[in-house]
């Protein structure tokens, strides 16, 4: 294999003729490298760099595809009895629901079967923590909450106990209303409240909250997986490493930039004559030049053996003639 400063060629990754060849012979090499059937590498420091972060790409995805499948293939998934409030009420009473005895989880069923005509088969119980454990060990099939209190009981209190993986909030928020505080009707000390209400909001500090305790859209739930959400794999979770990826092709075509305009500058020497640029430039156009005139005077060396050897002919030609046309007709006459 020939060194292509030798022969005074450029290196380079890509070999086709056109943009659209070179693009095939890309993809080829990315796809070569992917199914590690690769017959070629890059040559450049540019192309290196720009493959290396190509390898790493693929190791991640590769790794994240396995462990998920893996995951899915193995894990079963947390399904639930009951996919929502809806499905409770139209059950007609197949599915058992706690509540506590005495509080607006009770008002709340009266206005639904008044109002609805919904039957519930209904398990009273003390307090809606037992209504949890009766969820969790099986004996009823569902309960309900403020989705607060809820978000905040699974994701501080049930987490790596017995309880966890036994309870999950299913279906959206139902019969929405809003926390709020008792004032008397002639009482304006209400008006100071909302302001601070609205000041905390402005702030910031009511999301810092909802943080700190992980209520609202930042609850987290169970540690469990369910049904619904197992298996998925999401563009959003791979920002990092497209950051890092982009980053380093970044870096490669800088790199390759960075070679071409060094080359250009410290290596252009022209034929005629002129200094290059560095010391390698020097070496580079002096072995180019002794080759080149190496060739020349070889060709200039077999030309002159060439034409020395047919003035040669020339000249012992006409004497061998002669003396055959001698020796045929006698020696000459004294």
């Amino acid at each position: 294999m020939q060194s292509p400063f030798l022969l005074g060629a450029e290196e380079t990754d890509l070999t086709g003729d056109s943009k659209v060849s070179n693009g095939f012979d890309a993809l080829y090499l990315s796809l070569s490298a992917l199914t590690c059937t690769l017959d070629k590498g890059p040559k450049s420091w540019g192309g290196k760099i720009v493959m290396l972060g190509h390898g790493w790409f693929m190791l991640i995805i590769i790794s994240a595809y396995t462990a998920n499948l893996a995951s899915f293939l193995t894990i079963q998934g947390q399904v639930t009895t009951v996919s929502s409030f809806s499905e409770l009420a139209q059950s007609a009473g197949k599915y058992k629901l706690c509540i506590p005895k005495g509080q607006s989880h009770e008002t709340f069923i009266n206005y639904e079967k008044g109002h609805y005509g919904y039957k519930f088969d209904i398990t009273y119980s003390q307090t809606w923590e037992e209504c949890m454990q009766m969820v969790a060990d099986g004996k009823v099939d569902a309960t309900f909450e403020d989705q607060p209190v809820v978000e905040y009981y699974l994701a501080n209190t049930v987490t790596d106990t017995p309880l966890d993986c036994k309870l999950s909030i299913v279906g959206s928020p139902f019969n929405p209303v809003g926390y709020g505080f008792a004032f008397s009707s002639d009482s304006t000390y209400f008006l100071p409240y909302t302001q601070a209400i609205i000041h905390l909001q402005e702030l910031g500090e009511m999301t810092k909250l909802s943080k700190e305790w992980g209520i609202g859209p930042y609850a987290t739930g169970s540690s469990c997986s369910t049904e619904s959400s197992s298996g998925q794999f999401y563009i959003d979770e791979m920002w990092g490493l497209i950051g890092v990826v982009a980053a380093v092709v970044v870096l490669g075509l800088l790199t390759t930039l960075a070679l071409k305009v060094t080359t250009k500058g410290e290596g252009a020497v022209s034929p005629e004559g002129g200094e290059a640029g560095s010391a390698g430039g020097d070496m580079e156009y002096a072995i180019k030049a002794g080759i080149e005139a190496g060739i020349k005077e070889a060709m200039r060396v077999q030309a002159e053996q060439a034409a020395n050897g047919a003035q040669r002919a020339t000249a012992t030609t006409p004497n061998s003639t002669d003396k055959m046309i001698a020796e045929v007709d006698g020696p000459p006459a004294s």
